[in-house]
């Protein structure tokens, strides 16, 4: 009878565990979804200005107008565009914290993201 009691509170004890982790790795999904939602949504702001700024500068060039000198310097010196592929190393066997820590390491790096990288 002892064993069993033991045993019981023993698996309760690994239940409760294993409720704290999940809880756990929900939060730290979550806070991953904010980070991917608050760069996608400025990312998405920046493709826009910038596809704006491509778009009066080719109308400007086809319709052999002046192209006025803030659209070329946006166009030589203000966007810089990169091509780097997002990959993180071992990523199937990460914990969702290296992911996130990677992660934000490559967004400060500016190599794959265009809020980082456009001057």
């Amino acid at each position: 009878m002892d064993n069993f009691k033991r045993a019981k509170n023993n698996l309760n004890k690994n239940l409760v565990y294993i409720l704290s982790k999940i809880n756990s790795f929900k939060s730290q999904i979550q806070n991953l979804e904010n980070l991917y939602n608050e760069y996608k949504e400025l990312n998405d702001k920046l493709i826009a200005l910038t596809q704006f700024i491509l778009d009066k500068y080719q109308n400007g060039k086809i319709s052999s107008k002046p192209i006025y000198y803030p659209i070329y310097f946006n166009i030589k010196n203000v966007l810089d565009f990169n091509f780097h592929e997002l990959k993180i190393k071992d990523d199937e066997d990460l914990s969702i914290k290296s992911f996130t820590n990677s992660l934000l390491d490559r967004i400060k790096s500016g190599l794959f993201f265009l809020l980082s990288d456009s001057k």
